[in-house]
């Protein structure tokens, strides 16, 4: 090789390099008489770890290091490769720390340990204090050697990989050597990665807490280059220690909280949301940053962050603790939302109770899909409680022309009186049995509270049917075909069959509607689950009549009848089902 020889960009290691871009013959000899040597070593390694044979990997790596340590001009890349393998996993302690010693022994090669590295040895070799305070002496190389910039550019600056890895690696290494811990720490200071007014807060100096200190420094650094998730990690470790009994401790918390809901460097979003997540679940925070959580997720639409905020202050855990708030405006009615989309039932029935007894405001927008949700979720008489507070108010309306809600309730509070109305004939029935007086009395105490259930939802149902029917009948001409869908189908499940036939007369008519064939087997299939010898004429007179139905709708409802029939075991209505199926099975193929 002559001296003109330049290098090439990429890292080799047999070459020797004398870092003025030219290979030196001095160094050239003695690298050449140990080539070969090197080559069948790298060769008997690769063999090694293939075949998993790592006491043998070990002594190959032993030999390669002795080769490689008196050749100071030559590149240790088979060394980074060797500690990025998996395999390195299983290497002995004593062949790591070979490694690190042999690349803390060149400054460039330390320079070119990734960050990944780090954190990896860090996690499993750190526990052999010569492994660790080697590793440490590379990363503070690493430190040590970064220039950050000043000027016009210095607020664009992201400060290299290896200043998150070591904020990561100092949040464990403060408890385990704090003497290590500080030395990283002052490095990252001396760099202005860590923000010079934690070192001056006089709160935190008056605590005379190194270790304090340090974590607040770590907290607020994250929390200043938007490394979100290693705030959390800052605060939950610092929890763990003796320190968390520091009366600064729940300031640095609300701090930390309140910063990263208000968006201190940038706008808050799903990142810095789990980050406070995580800070809630380690640490109480006062109600007003739980709210200001529920707002500020609400207005970026962060809704997993919003139903596991709750999730979390309604669970066990928290049991028996002064309860965190409920979201309050927009977000309290979008949380139902979200809980009931996410099926999360028995979070819903939670909150419409909390919403009830708390006397918390519904917005406007929310409240037919709250109440709705309420009554899915299975709390009727939370969900008619939380109707009658908004029966006289102006807007009083939107209940009644949320066409989802009004027909959940009608069939809801149905069925509710019906169960009322069993459970009043049993126990009066019960009673005229007993001839036990004192039996007797209390029996008809339990009569009595059946009786008022039964008044209770009768009066409940009333109302809320006649309110209905007033609003539509106030402009029936003007009427959608979605309104007048929901007033048949509220009237089929009353069991007012003449006036729900009338109505759906004036349905049919409307064929222009782009939803004719559904709203029409909407109707059937309730008036079906009521009555399906009426539905099964309506069909036959409407296939008569030419009716603008097409047969795919009428056979869908057919369906829905022959299963009414099979359930109450009426025979001629199934035959009578499979017969008008069959007439109609050509019109659809016609259709079609």
């Amino acid at each position: 090789m002559s001296n003109s020889t330049s290098i090439a960009p990429e890292r080799t290691h047999t070459t020797a390099y004398t870092g003025h871009g030219q290979v030196s013959n001095a160094n050239t000899e003695p690298l050449a008489n140990t080539l070969s040597s090197i080559q069948d070593f790298e060769a008997a390694l690769e063999v090694a770890l293939s075949q998993k044979h790592f006491e043998a990997a070990d002594v190959v790596v032993g030999q390669l290091v002795d080769l490689y340590r008196p050749e100071s001009a030559a590149r240790l890349t088979l060394f980074h490769d060797l500690l990025r393998k998996e395999d390195a996993d299983h290497l002995s302690q004593s062949t790591i720390l070979q490694v690190l010693q042999l690349l803390r022994s060149s400054p460039y090669e330390a320079m070119c340990v990734p960050s990944e590295t780090f954190g990896r040895i860090y996690r499993q070799r750190a526990h052999d204090a010569p492994i660790l305070h080697v590793l440490i002496d590379v990363l503070k190389l690493q430190l040590e050697d970064i220039r950050t910039p000043t000027g016009r550019l210095s607020p664009q600056y992201q400060p290299p990989a290896i200043v998150p890895e070591a904020l990561n690696i100092l949040q464990t290494l403060i408890v385990k050597d704090q003497d290590l811990a500080l030395d990283v720490f002052n490095a990252l200071v001396e760099k202005n990665f860590i923000p010079p007014g934690v070192l001056e807060d006089p709160t935190l100096l008056e605590s005379h807490d190194v270790q304090l200190v340090m974590y607040a420094g770590l907290a607020h650094a994250s929390l200043h280059w938007e490394w979100f998730p290693l705030v959390t990690d800052s605060i939950t470790h610092l929890l763990q220690t003796s320190s968390s009994r520091q009366p600064q401790v729940t300031q640095l918390v609300n701090d930390m909280v309140t910063a990263l809901l208000d968006g201190e460097t940038t706008a808050a979003s799903a990142t810095s949301l789990q980050a406070c997540l995580g800070i809630i679940r380690a640490h109480r925070v006062p109600d007003n940053l739980v709210r200001s959580f529920y707002e500020s997720a609400r207005e970026i639409g962060c809704a997993s962050e919003v139903v596991e905020l709750y999730q979390f202050t309604r669970s066990e855990r928290l049991t028996g603790q002064h309860p965190y708030p409920p979201p309050r405006g927009y977000a309290l009615g979008w949380l139902m939302e979200l809980l009931y989309e996410k099926g999360q039932h028995h979070l819903c029935r939670t909150l419409a109770r909390e919403v009830l007894h708390d006397h918390l405001n519904l917005q406007v927008h929310y409240r037919p899909s709250f109440i709705a949700a309420t009554v899915f979720a299975g709390e009727v008489a939370v969900a008619r409680d939380l109707w009658k507070r908004y029966v006289s108010k102006d807007d009083y309306y939107v209940l009644l022309r949320d066409h989802r809600l009004m027909l959940a309730m009608v069939q809801a509070v149905a069925t509710c009186l019906q169960d009322a109305k069993v459970e009043l004939d049993a126990t009066t029935a019960l009673r005229k049995k007993v001839e036990n007086k004192e039996h007797e009395f209390s029996l008809s105490e339990a009569e009595t509270v059946a009786r008022a259930a039964v008044t209770d939802w009768d009066d409940f149902l009333t109302r809320i049917v006649r309110d209905f029917e007033v609003d539509v009948w106030n402009d029936f001409d003007g009427a959608t075909s979605e309104t007048l869908t929901c007033y048949v189908r509220v009237l089929f499940t009353l069991g007012r069959f003449k006036d729900g036939l009338q109505c759906l007369r004036t349905l049919v008519e409307r064929t222009e509607s782009d939803s004719y064939q559904e709203n029409i087997a909407l109707c059937l299939n309730t008036a079906a689950e009521k009555n399906p010898r009426m539905v099964t004429a309506l069909i036959t007179s409407f296939a008569k009549r030419r009716v603008a139905v097409d047969p795919a709708t009428f056979m869908a409802v057919l369906k829905q009848v022959l299963k009414e029939a099979e359930d109450r075991g009426d025979t001629e209505l199934v035959d009578q089902v499979v017969l008008i199926a069959r007439q109609l099975v050509p019109a659809e193929s016609a259709a079609s």
